[in-house]
């Protein structure tokens, strides 16, 4: 297994470069796999994942990926959205069969995530533990459980409620900037 990602290149036409709307119909869609990468002002770097994941580089200002059709693939999981607390992206998109996600950073967000480092920090032994011997599966639980509880389960979102409060969540008790289009990715739409 390599550690290294390879991308492919997409080059975004000089037409396009100064809206991150437009840009974004350069986005590679996928109705087999997630698909992910980042976005530079002239291109789109991107892999192809699995059906339910894609590695998506945390060091990157603007990434994206996207979920094929799946249930819940119109909106970011739960995972989607600890990587936006966990990784120092300004901007996040999802695009989605029938919607393009896009998820910016604020002040206000990044002071509520120095607060959750602070907590990840005390726990990050206990974090771990469970890495090595449950899993990464185990881990995501246990900081969702853990470290997101005041923002996640304190507000009555759960897995099971995910579906309804997504959207209040990421804008009222995380701070984030949040844009939604109904779309068709341009690669479906021939």
């Amino acid at each position: 297994m390599s550690l290294h990602t390879v991308y492919k290149r997409t080059v975004i036409p000089a037409s396009l470069r100064d809206d991150l709307l437009k840009s974004a119909g350069c986005l590679p869609y996928s109705r087999e796999v997630e698909i992910g990468g980042y976005i530079t002002k002239g291109a789109v770097y991107y892999t192809n994942g699995s059906f339910d994941n894609v590695p998506v580089p945390a060091g990157k200002k603007i990434v994206f990926h996207t979920h094929p059709p799946k249930d819940r693939g119109d909106m970011p999981s739960e995972l989607d959205i600890l990587n936006m607390i966990f990784s120092k992206w300004d901007t996040s998109i999802l695009l989605t069969e029938h919607k393009l996600i896009v998820i910016e950073r604020t002040a206000e967000f990044d002071a509520i995530v120095e607060s959750i480092e602070k907590r990840h920090d005390k726990h990050a032994i206990d974090a771990a533990t469970i890495l090595k011997t449950k899993g990464a599966d185990a881990l995501f639980y246990y900081l969702a459980r853990t470290i997101l509880k005041k923002h996640l389960h304190g507000n009555g979102v759960s897995h099971r409620t995910w579906p309804k409060q997504w959207e209040s969540l990421l804008v009222n008790n995380l701070g984030l900037k949040l844009k939604t289009w109904d779309c068709v990715p341009y690669s479906c739409a021939a």
